[in-house]
């Protein structure tokens, strides 16, 4: 039982001695997941954009991105939006 308290003291003094390296790469980790998720949320409305402009070619295109829904809208003339879900491709 004294072998397991020495082993317990010992690690929990060595974790406690370097408290200040664990603040620092908990923080470290923190921003590096934050920067990670926003590149991430960046490089998939990229994307999206450009699968919308594809999508809507010749026509120009709008991509309207909110919280709760990311839409793509095509124009069908100088005047009109149309979504992409209601426009159909013509075949030649």
């Amino acid at each position: 039982m004294s072998t397991i308290k020495n082993y317990l003291t010992t690690a929990w003094t060595w974790v406690y001695d370097r408290t200040p390296l664990w603040i620092i790469l908990l923080f470290g980790y923190a921003t590096f997941m934050g920067v990670l998720n926003e590149s991430t949320q960046a490089s998939r409305t990229n994307q999206e954009t450009i699968n919308c402009k594809t999508a809507c070619t010749p026509s120009a295109s709008e991509y309207l991105s909110q919280k709760e829904f990311d839409k793509c809208w095509c124009y069908k003339d100088k005047n009109t939006l149309i979504r992409l879900q209601d426009v159909t491709p013509t075949t030649n």
